[in-house]
C-alpha cells in the first residue's frame, strides 16, 4: 500500500505534467428525461425530455480529465466545418486546453453520439460520424501538427486515445513509435485498427473486449505467463488490461504482475471509465509515479467517474478527498 505522503506527493506533482493529446475528437451529447411509457408503434421506451447537455468526447474527455487532474494539455484532431466542431472547440477553450494542433476539415461531420437516458440508465445511443479515409493535405496537416508540436520537447507525457475514427492512420501511428523510441513517456488506449502498431509505447491499455478480438481467444487475466506473451507480442513497455468490474491486471516490463481490485461503488455508467484511466495513468507516470502506483489511483479515479451519470472528470481534489487529503492551495 501507498503511504498517504506518497500519494500527496504524485498528486501534487501532476500540476506541473505538460501533456499532449492526440486523438479521435468527439462530442457527447445527452437527452435527459423519464421513461413514461412503452411507446405503442414499437417495444421502445417514451422518454419525457426535460433538458439536454454536451461535453466532450473521445480524446477530448481525455484532455478535460488530463486539465482536471491539473495538468497542462495541448490536443491534436480533427473536427468538421460544422455547427458541433465549433461547439468542441469552445469546450476544449473553456476548460484551457491548447488547440492550435487541431485541423478543421469543412466537409467532413464532426462525430457526435447521443445519448437517450431516463434518470441515470441509458435508453438508447445514436452516432453521426464520418470515418472514411480523408484526404492527402488533411492527413499532412494533422501528422505535420503532431511531428511539430514533439519536437518542441516541452511535452512530459503522448496521451494516445484511438477510437479508430481516423485520426491515427498509419503515418500518425509512426510518428507516435517515432516519439516512443526518442524516450517520451507514451501511453495508448487501443482500438481493434491499429491494435498491434503500437509496439515500443510505455503503456498500451486494452479493455477485455478489445484484446479479446484481437487475440482471438478468451483472455486469461489471472495467467501471469499468458500475459506476458500478449505484452512479448505487442512490443509494449506495460500492459494494463481493464476489466470493468473486476479492475484491472498490469504486466509490467520489469516481470512483474500486478491485480488491482476495484474499489466498490454504485455504478451509474460505465461508458467513458477508460477515457479517466488512460488520462490518470498518462500524468501520474509523468508525475513519477511508478507503473502500480499509478494504476493503483487511477483504478479508484475510475471508481469515482462511474459512480456518476454520463461522461464525467474526475477531478484531483476528488480523489484526495477519498483519501482524506486536503484540497491543494489548502493549508
Amino acid at each position: 500500500m501507498m503511504s498517504l505522503a506518497r500519494i500527496n506527493d504524485i498528486l501534487e506533482a501532476a500540476y506541473d505534467v505538460n501533456v499532449l493529446v492526440v486523438g479521435d475528437l468527439m462530442l457527447d451529447r445527452y437527452i435527459h428525461g423519464e421513461a413514461t411509457h412503452v411507446s405503442p408503434e414499437a417495444p421502445v421506451p417514451v422518454v419525457a425530455v426535460s433538458h439536454t447537455s454536451a461535453n466532450l468526447g473521445g480524446a477530448g474527455n481525455v484532455a478535460a480529465n488530463v486539465v482536471a487532474l491539473g495538468a497542462r494539455c495541448t490536443i491534436v484532431g480533427l473536427v468538421g466545418g460544422d455547427e458541433t466542431g465549433y461547439q468542441v472547440m469552445q469546450c476544449l477553450t473553456d476548460i484551457g486546453c491548447g488547440q492550435s494542433a487541431i485541423v478543421r476539415l469543412e466537409a467532413r461531420p464532426t462525430t457526435v453520439k447521443t445519448r437517450v437516458m431516463s434518470g441515470i440508465q441509458q435508453v438508447a445511443r445514436y452516432d453521426w460520424e464520418d470515418t472514411s479515409p480523408y484526404g492527402s493535405e488533411t492527413a499532412k496537416a494533422l501528422n505535420f501538427n503532431l511531428r511539430h508540436h514533439l519536437r518542441t520537447r516541452s511535452f512530459d507525457v503522448l496521451i494516445v486515445q484511438d477510437y479508430d475514427k481516423g485520426v491515427m492512420f498509419g503515418d500518425m501511428v509512426r510518428t507516435v513509435r517515432d516519439a516512443a523510441r526518442q524516450g517520451l513517456c507514451v501511453v495508448v488506449d487501443p482500438k481493434e485498427h491499429n491494435f498491434w502498431n503500437y509496439g515500443g509505447v510505455r503503456l498500451f491499455k486494452p479493455n477485455e473486449r478489445e484484446l479479446t478480438a484481437a487475440v482471438k481467444e478468451r483472455v486469461r487475466p489471472d495467467d501471469e505467463h499468458w500475459l506476458e506473451g500478449v505484452r512479448h507480442r505487442g512490443r509494449w513497455g506495460n500492459l494494463l488490461l481493464t476489466l470493468g468490474g473486476r479492475g484491472m491486471v498490469m504486466a509490467s516490463g520489469d516481470g512483474h504482475h500486478h491485480r488491482i481490485d476495484v474499489v466498490h461503488k454504485a455504478v451509474a455508467d460505465v461508458s467513458c471509465a477508460g477515457d479517466t484511466v488512460i488520462a490518470c495513468m498518462g500524468v501520474l507516470l509523468a508525475a513519477g509515479a511508478s507503473n502500480k502506483e499509478a494504476a493503483l489511483i487511477s483504478n479508484l479515479a475510475a471508481t469515482l467517474e462511474v459512480a456518476k451519470a454520463g461522461c464525467q472528470v474526475i477531478a484531483n481534489d476528488e480523489i484526495r478527498a477519498h483519501y482524506g487529503l486536503r484540497p491543494m492551495g489548502v493549508h
